[in-house]
């Protein structure tokens, strides 16, 4: 029932080219969209995507959430959001531990690496902190089949917020 109310995006992009694309791998160092891979055909109402390997971006147009799915550049698939959770990026976006260096490891990478560096690097601090690029924002992808392996719900976790949609399982 959840699939049938997804409402049917009646947009596309000029020539499937998505007009912020540029400015986003402009503002950061690497790539602010994340990768899924794709094994099975899917659809959601007028989309198919076929297997593959596609980015995956959230966006937002004429109030709708929406999934954008690139592939080679291109817009593959706009794929309407059927709920967006506000969630708590620690629990999501864990750091990984740190090993804690012995003391005669990090004795001398203090006084040999991380001091010269200080040194070396002052004079030139603030024309480095002008070219300071952007990290793009977290972000994580889960998919689970649900329905009797009829769908296929994916969850993606960009920041702040969680947003889920759901496409129908093609044979």
């Amino acid at each position: 029932m959840l699939y049938k109310d997804t409402p049917v995006l009646d947009f596309m992009y000029e020539e499937g080219i998505d007009p912020e694309q540029d400015n986003d791998y402009n503002r950061y160092i690497i790539s602010p969209y994340t990768l899924i891979r794709i094994t099975d055909t899917l659809r959601n109402k007028k989309i198919l995507l076929k297997s593959g390997y596609y980015l995956v971006k959230p966006d937002k147009h004429d109030g709708y959430e929406f999934l954008l799915f690139k592939q080679n550049g291109k817009v593959a698939g706009i794929v309407p959001v059927y709920q967006k959770v506000l969630i708590n990026p620690a629990l999501v976006y864990k750091e990984p531990i740190k090993p804690k260096l012995p003391l005669y490891k990090a004795i001398p990478k203090k006084i040999f690496i991380e001091i010269p560096k200080k040194i070396i690097t002052r004079p030139f601090k603030k024309s480095w902190e002008q070219k300071k690029i952007l990290t793009p924002p977290k972000s994580a992808l889960e998919s689970k089949v649900v329905g009797n392996g009829k769908y296929l719900e994916i969850w993606l976790y960009v920041d702040k917020y969680l947003y889920k949609v759901l496409f129908k399982i093609e044979n």
